[in-house]
């Protein structure tokens, strides 16, 4: 897996510590860091190749969990089982978010991209600014939803951000 330059730092520094002068957690770290690597690497294998997870993100969200698990003092049966499961779930939960996130900014960028043009369509046919109730039948969408859409324009336009919205991923 190919880690950020900062978590390779940071790995590579704990290393050179001696073990020694690690604490509980840098050795539990070290410990799992090959389970978490090996487990991330399985979940991008199976990912098709348009996939935009960010696994540096996925990573943290692990070694975060693996720290939770080790705080935990209640802890019944084999410790290590349950370590590298709550790193599977931990895994699967930021896999999951990442997908749902990525697909809900794709399917919005559809929609302003279609609103954009139609609206534009409407304008030069109508000789005005068409209405949201024009637009949202011509759409087949809510006239909610394409007010929604509209207030997104305009605090993307605000922010600079339109072309960023608009724009389709490589």
């Amino acid at each position: 897996m190919d880690l950020h330059k900062s978590i390779r730092e940071f790995l590579r520094e704990l290393q050179s510590r001696a073990p020694n002068s690690r604490s509980d957690n840098e050795r539990l770290f070290l410990r799992y860091n090959e389970f978490i690597l090996s487990s991330i690497a399985y979940y991008k294998n199976m990912a098709s190749k348009d996939c935009r997870i960010d696994w540096d993100d996925v990573y943290q969200d692990a070694a975060v969990a693996l720290l939770e698990v080790a705080k935990d003092p209640d802890i019944r049966g084999n410790f290590s089982t349950y370590i590298q499961r709550e790193i599977i779930n931990s895994i699967r939960r930021s896999v999951e978010t990442e997908s749902q996130f990525r697909n809900f900014v794709t399917r919005l960028r559809l929609e302003l991209v279609l609103l954009i043009k139609y609206v534009r369509e409407l304008h030069s046919k109508l000789r005005r600014e068409p209405t949201t109730s024009e637009v949202a039948k011509g759409l087949g969408l809510s006239p909610i939803c394409i007010a929604q859409l509209k207030r997104l324009c305009r605090a993307a336009n605000d922010y600079e951000m339109m072309d960023y919205l608009t724009e389709w991923p490589n």
